[in-house]
């Protein structure tokens, strides 16, 4: 069964200037799943996907996901949001050796 790490950015309102805020999530299930059902919810801002990496197993996808945990730590604020534009981490991803899921393009359009 496939797994997918995702890259999650918080857009802020129009007109406010904020920084650059970006969640590194995994799910056996397709992540926009999970953004539906409950990213979303109780946040005033909007949350989109980004771009998606496709492993094999949820073991390898987790164990990516810690991996870049571990490289952006200095970033972390809050429980799995970093303060990191999601471009950084996703170029991170691909040096990793990190397979988009092949439906993705930059950006997630």
């Amino acid at each position: 069964m496939p797994a997918y790490v995702y890259l999650v950015e918080e857009l802020p309102h129009p007109g406010e200037l904020t920084v650059a805020w970006t969640m590194i999530g995994v799910s056996e299930d397709p992540p926009e799943w999970r953004v539906a059902a409950s990213l979303q919810r109780g946040n005033p801002r909007k949350v989109r996907v980004t771009i998606t990496f496709e492993y094999a197993t949820i073991v390898e996808a987790r164990e990516t996901r810690c991996a870049a945990n571990d490289q952006f730590s200095s970033c972390k604020h809050g429980k799995g949001w970093f303060q990191v534009p999601w471009e950084d981490v996703a170029r991170w991803m691909d040096g990793v050796g990190a397979v988009r899921r092949a439906m993705e393009s930059v950006g997630g359009a």
